[in-house]
């Protein structure tokens, strides 16, 4: 067996290399991370439920932005205290649109570590 450092050939039974003490890999044993048929249906089984999430969450962020616009839009043709309000409620749904992408951003990254965990 050849080390995968410093390609110093060492004997089959050996863990550690022995010219630079790097581990010794066994191809011969099956590897433990390999994904086997029945670890993709269980992630398919789990990602259903993000996959879902992460819709509704890219639902309501174009919602928000397209509201942002509109309302935007829509500050220019009124005046006073109608303007104003316009556009707070024009910053409120910016700020609702980038909640959604933060809260996506998390959900996603939850989505793969709890997957990796159980697989």
């Amino acid at each position: 067996m050849f080390c995968n450092q410093c390609g110093e050939e060492n004997r089959n039974d050996r863990k550690f290399c022995s010219n630079c003490g790097a581990k010794l890999r066994d191809y011969t044993k099956p590897r433990e991370n390999l994904i086997m048929p029945e670890d993709v249906e269980k992630y398919e089984e789990k990602t259903k439920n993000y996959d879902k999430l992460l819709n509704i969450f890219k639902i309501l962020m174009i919602i928000s932005f397209l509201s942002a616009i509109i309302l935007l839009a829509v500050s220019f043709f009124v005046e006073g205290r109608v303007q104003m309000v316009v556009i707070i409620i024009c910053i409120v749904m910016f700020a609702l649109f980038f909640v959604f992408l933060i809260l996506k951003k998390v959900i996603t990254s939850k989505k793969f570590k709890h997957i990796n965990e159980d697989i």
